[in-house]
C-alpha cells in the first residue's frame, strides 16, 4: 500500500485485505483508496470507514493518483469496482 501525502491509498489488486492494509487506512486517516475490484467484507469496512473509492485497475499507481486529482477516474460503487450503485443501500 501506498499513502501519498493527500492521504490518498493505492492497493494492487489483491494487496488489501482484511487486516493490516485496512487498518492503516483508517489509522492514517485516508481520504479515497485507489484499487479495482474488491472482495464484499474490503468494500464494506472501507465504505463503512467513509473512504472514498476510486477504479484505478490496470494504471500503474502515479498515473492513477494523477487521474483521481483529475477527477478522470471512476468511483467504486460496489465490490466488483464499477460505478453502477448494487441498491442494497437502499434496503433499511
Amino acid at each position: 500500500m501506498r499513502i501519498s501525502q493527500n492521504r490518498v491509498c493505492t492497493c494492487r489488486l489483491g494487496i488489501a485485505s482484511e487486516g493490516n492494509d485496512l487498518t492503516s487506512m483508517v489509522e492514517h486517516d485516508c481520504e479515497a483508496v485507489i484499487s479495482g475490484e474488491l472482495e464484499s467484507v474490503v468494500f464494506d469496512f472501507i465504505a463503512d470507514s467513509c473512504i472514498t473509492r476510486y477504479n484505478g485497475a490496470g494504471y500503474p499507481a502515479d498515473i492513477a493518483l494523477d487521474l483521481m486529482e483529475k477527477r478522470e477516474l471512476k468511483l467504486i460503487r460496489n465490490p466488483k469496482g464499477s460505478d453502477e450503485c448494487d441498491g442494497s443501500h437502499h434496503n433499511h
